[in-house]
């Protein structure tokens, strides 16, 4: 997996390509315009590398904003956003995702992917026959500290009705992903 997993796999396209979610505004901190934010990047201080950002309101629409100062303490991760320098101005803000363009997103190596580029990928499993039976398309992925998991809804063209959570174990479940066809192979017993 990557070193900067998205959360939630929303792809939004704008005039300036797809936009990758990447955290969270939850509140205003203090009265000088800083808000507090929540990164799904890891580790989460990354999100702070990426500037600028785009802001989705609740109603969709979508703003370009400038970082203009980041904080860090523990857990508590703060930002001062471009002409953003009092309260109610930062309170704007809130509940907005963080949004970035696809293309800021860093490369990466053989067998790493991003978690948005997994979403909607045909899951197959292939069989000691080395038939493969469709057992529905990856919906999200979760991180669970043990490792991450991939969360599998049924399609019309899968074999039963069942979601299922299968690890995210490279050689040991997943044989093999094809971004081009939009498949991952896994090793499964479909029963489970």
């Amino acid at each position: 997996m990557s070193s900067l997993p998205e959360k939630n796999f929303n792809l939004h396209t704008s005039l300036s390509g797809k936009k990758i979610l990447l955290g969270k505004i939850t509140t205003v901190h203090g009265l000088q315009g800083w808000v507090k934010i929540y990164s799904w990047t890891q580790p989460k201080t990354n999100i702070f590398g990426y500037n600028p950002w785009w802001l989705r309101s609740a109603d969709q629409q979508l703003k370009q904003v400038a970082v203009e100062q980041t904080r860090s303490s523990g857990q508590k991760l703060l930002v001062r956003l471009k002409g953003c320098h009092d309260r109610d101005h930062a309170r704007l803000y809130v509940n907005s995702d963080i949004l970035i363009d696809e293309d800021m997103l860093p490369s990466l190596g053989e067998k790493e992917y991003y978690w948005h580029q997994l979403e909607g990928l045909n899951v197959f499993i292939e069989m000691d026959n080395k038939e493969t039976i469709n057992i529905g398309q990856i919906h999200h992925l979760l991180d669970t500290g043990a490792n991450d998991v991939i969360i599998v809804r049924p399609t019309p063209q899968s074999i039963d009705e069942r979601e299922r959570w299968i690890p995210w174990l490279e050689d040991q479940v997943i044989l093999n992903v094809d971004l081009s066809k939009g498949e991952v192979q896994i090793k499964w017993d479909p029963d489970f």
